[in-house]
């Protein structure tokens, strides 16, 4: 979710920031500063904690997909297409559809960097692939990936050998990359060339834009593609590109010197830059146009350790929205609860700061990659420190005035040790309002919006006045307003607007509202209108506004699908994965499914669970038939797996024979922790086993990294109820009984209505069965104390409750749920149930052992009524009283 607090701090100008999905225990990643955590309406952020990539939409409040193992996560420009890489693959997911397509695969390519200014395609470098220990490939070439399904590679570069990085130009068909050691003939530094022809023509047009590699050692596009800016220069730097190939000379950026290493785009216009200072702690915004500098936030995203120097961890990485009025960043610091201030001089035997408010009376204070604790403080000074607390750093050196301070007990779990420190959440610090729209009045009764320069992330636009407030996001719209005074104001999907237009005020009804694209002018007045019947509306006859409802984003279905290579050669080994994606609205516990393959073609090996499926009752291959019969469930209590989840793990060898063997699930039941199914689109996989080398590079899938399974939950039995004596009440003498109905009602989990009867229930010595719905009823019980009653029948642990006190002829206990799984009747849940349903798993008919749900058949769901409860004693405690 979205926490939206103000912040406090000395020097800050942003007052609101938003924290997204908060949790320390993890550590978010944006994207690298250059590319663009943005959907191109500002709807979408991507990021990435740990090992998953999520997508949080900002209109909802809501991650709205989850990929595990998924990294680099690219946005298209022009519609709603991330592409991300996983197990060497570059797919492209699109939001509205939900679906997901095979881009380009191979050790070749590499992961996406960038992406053309139309769309058209995708720019990457080869080598260093994640989780080869180098994310920033030295040794690769740059290629051009057609953005399509199994989309053409080519490759640009043919003895660049060290290029990284691209960057393409939002507006040209250019890219510039980096060029980190010498190669041949050319320079270390940053080159330019067109994408758009052969490896060789592009060799002869490229064009070296800087030598100077320390200096250029970060760079990006301004928004409008024209300009590329050179950060680690105080002010930066930019060129221009004019097009065909010319660029112009390099020129300082039009604002004032600021400390500066990344710099990103803050928009789409141009007019505004991003200068990060990294580990000095300021993220800067520079108004090119007006020539002046913001010191947006103190951007404290550091984990100090114990050896000198920066250190460089948890880069900020900050970038802002489309239009601008938003900038994203991950940082370690608590900004929701915490100040921060700056040094007004070096560090001596006090530390000079603007402020101290908001700091405690004692503490630690993290400055840069130092830890410094002090024992007092003034309103401008900390005092009583002591340098190189816990380990760090003791010479404290290169301090300057405006260096920013930060209470290290707000970026850790502990004031004892660094290992404690915070990962990093996801901040969004809001940079600036939407544009102000405008609102004309044409021909009486046509309300016109012209929307402001920058307008790509507004939803719509709220129409206030004369009673009515309405957001209108389709044009033309068709209005019955009344005569009256009128304002508009642009909405963006993330709720932040714009300030209202100035009034319009309207003397008669107005029927249409118009929204015009930038720059459009206003419709001309219609000559000699036609005269039209305007209603007339008494104060009472006003309709009321129709309600404002949010877009939701197009529900996703769950996929179970079957991934892995779709060409591999003879004799070769490779991998497949079950996985299942796109599940939010509920959770797996189990699943069961056949899996068939051409045995004539291929052989399994071997097969491995996800962690969390842990009960597995079928892990049969059969490869003179070519099935593969699976089925397991989770264990206990703990949260079912939701998201995208690889739920099977298969290694296989293609056999000494050419030909395609279709992969295909069938029998597919997916369980949840009720043992309710979950309906699936089932995905299959066609897979050529080719005799000499394939003519696309192909994917030899390696696991995918999921989640770290959390620990399950240790289920603690429940105790067992024994009637306890109870103080003697009055009561009138044996000779004079009280005769006592005891009636209720007994729920069986698992089992629709209708199927809760043959329930045994029990009180002093009478006994009944329930009826289907699971009511008893037993009538003149006779008793002078407390009454104990048992519930019990097959396949489930009993209950038992004592009513100490009968008060009344007639007591109504409360209703209780038998828990499922004890099919052996001994009262415990255990491996001899699991095993029960095992032998019997697939079974089918009206007594079959297992069959705990009655639907005759022995399966998956069976398994779940038995793993939920995994380790459960009875009499379970029924709170009758």
């Amino acid at each position: 979710m979205r926490e939206a607090f103000e912040i406090e701090s000395e020097g800050v100008e942003v007052g609101e920031m938003w924290r997204i999905e908060n949790n320390w225990a993890t550590t978010t990643e944006l994207a690298y500063h250059f590319q663009d955590p943005f959907s191109f309406d500002g709807r979408y952020i991507a990021s990435r904690d740990d090992d998953t990539l999520r997508i949080f939409d900002l209109a909802t409040n809501q991650t709205v997909k989850l990929i595990a193992g998924a990294e680099k996560p690219t946005w298209a420009r022009t519609s709603l297409h991330l592409f991300y890489y996983k197990n060497r693959t570059i797919y492209r997911l699109n939001l509205d559809s939900g679906r997901t397509d095979l881009i380009a695969q191979g050790d070749t390519i590499g992961y996406p960097r960038t992406i053309s200014h139309d769309d058209d395609y995708l720019l990457a470098t080869g080598g260093g692939y994640p989780g080869s220990g180098n994310d920033r490939p030295n040794t690769g070439e740059l290629y051009r990936i057609e953005n399509k399904p199994n989309g053409q590679v080519v490759q640009l570069t043919d003895d660049w050998l060290y290029a990284s990085e691209p960057r393409a130009s939002s507006k040209y068909d250019v890219v510039v990359f980096k060029l980190r050691q010498s190669s041949g003939s050319r320079s270390k530094g940053w080159w330019a060339m067109p994408f758009d022809g052969t490896p060789t023509q592009n060799r002869t047009q490229a064009k070296l834009l800087d030598a100077n590699f320390s200096r250029g050692a970060h760079a990006a596009w301004l928004g409008d593609g024209e300009h590329f800016v050179m950060g680690n220069a105080s002010p930066p730097k930019q060129i221009r590109y004019l097009g065909q190939g010319r660029w112009g000379s390099w020129q300082s950026v039009n604002a004032p010197a600021v400390p500066g290493g990344d710099v990103a785009p803050l928009g789409y216009s141009g007019r505004w830059l991003l200068a990060d200072a990294g580990n000095e702690g300021y993220l800067n915004l520079l108004d090119l146009q007006k020539g002046t500098a913001t010191l947006l936030t103190h951007n404290v995203s550091e984990i100090i350790d114990s050896e000198p120097g920066d250190g460089n961890q948890g880069d900020p990485n900050a970038h802002g929205s489309p239009d601008g009025t938003k900038v994203a960043f991950v940082s370690n610091y608590d900004f929701a609860q915490c100040s921060s201030t700056q040094l007004t001089g070096k560090i001596g035997s006090r530390v000079p700061v603007i402020s101290t408010a908001g700091f405690p009376e004692q503490g630690i204070l993290a400055v840069r990659h130092h830890l410094v604790s002090y024992q007092s403080k003034t309103a401008t000074s900390f005092e009583g420190i002591q340098e190189g607390v816990l380990g760090t750093e003791a010479a404290i050196e290169d301090t300057w005035s405006g260096v920013v301070v930060t209470n290290f007990a707000c970026r850790s779990y502990s004031l004892n040790q660094l290992s404690q420190q915070y990962g990093q959440s996801l901040y969004v610090a809001v940079s600036r309002l939407p544009d102000t729209p405008r609102l004309e009045l044409v021909d009486d009764n046509r309300l016109v919006i012209s929307p402001g320069l920058n307008h790509r992330e507004i939803k719509g636009y709220l129409v206030e006045g004369a009673n009515t407030s309405k957001l209108y996001t389709e044009f033309p719209a068709q209005v019955q307003l009344s005569a009256g005074n009128y304002k508009v104001t642009a909405v963006e999907w993330s709720g932040l607007s714009s300030q209202p237009s100035t009034n319009v005020t309207a003397d008669a009804q107005i029927t249409e509202l118009l929204l015009l694209s930038q720059g459009e002018p206003p419709p001309d007045p219609i000559e000699n209108p036609t005269p039209t019947m305007t209603p007339t509306l008494t104060p009472t006859q006003e309709p009321d506004p129709e309600p404002t409802t949010t877009p939701q984003p197009t529900p996703i279905e769950p996929l179970l699908q079957v991934n892995g290579p779709t060409s591999v050669g003879v004799n070769k080994a490779y991998q497949l994965e079950i996985s299942l994606n796109d599940l939010f609205d509920s959770e797996i516990y189990g699943i069961q499914t056949n899996l068939d393959f051409d045995e004539t073609l291929m052989e399994i090996t071997k097969v491995t669970f996800h962690p969390k499926l842990s009960v597995v009752v079928r892990n049969a291959i059969d490869n003179e038939t070519g099935s593969l019969q699976l089925a397991a469930s989770q264990q206990g209590v703990p949260t079912g797996l939701s998201g995208d989840i690889v739920l099977v793990t298969i290694d296989a060898v293609a056999k000494d024979k050419s030909g395609t063997s279709n992969i295909t699930l069938s029998e597919v039941k997916v369980s949840d922790a009720a043992a309710q199914s979950i309906r699936v689109e089932i995905q299959n996989l066609e897979l050529t086993i080719a005799s000499g080398p394939p003519d696309d590079p192909t994917m030899t899938p390696t696991p995918t990294q999921t989640q770290t399974p959390e620990p399950d939950p240790t289920t603690t039995p429940m105790p067992t109820i024994e009637p306890q004596p109870s103080p003697t009440p009055t009561v009138p003498p044996i000779d004079d009984p009280i005769l006592v109905t005891v009636n209720g009602q007994i729920q069986l989990a698992g089992r629709q209505e209708g199927l809760w009867d043959n329930v045994t229930v029990t009180a002093n010595g009478q006994t009944i069965t329930t009826d289907a719905n699971g009511e008893f009823s037993l009538n003149n019980i006779v008793t002078a104390g407390p009454i104990s009653v048992m519930a019990e029948t097959d396949d489930y642990l009993s209950a038992s409750c004592s009513i100490s006190t009968p008060v009344g002829q007639a007591i109504r206990l409360e209703t209780v749920t038998l828990l499922s799984g004890d099919l052996n009747g001994d009262e415990i849940v255990d491996v001899t149930d699991a095993a029960t349903i095992g032998i019997n798993f697939g079974k089918s008919g009206p007594t079959i052992t297992g069959d705990i749900n009655l639907d005759e058949t022995v399966d998956i769901f069976d398994l779940v009524l038995t793993s939920i409860n995994f380790g459960e004693t009875g009499p379970q405690a029924w709170v009758c009283q």
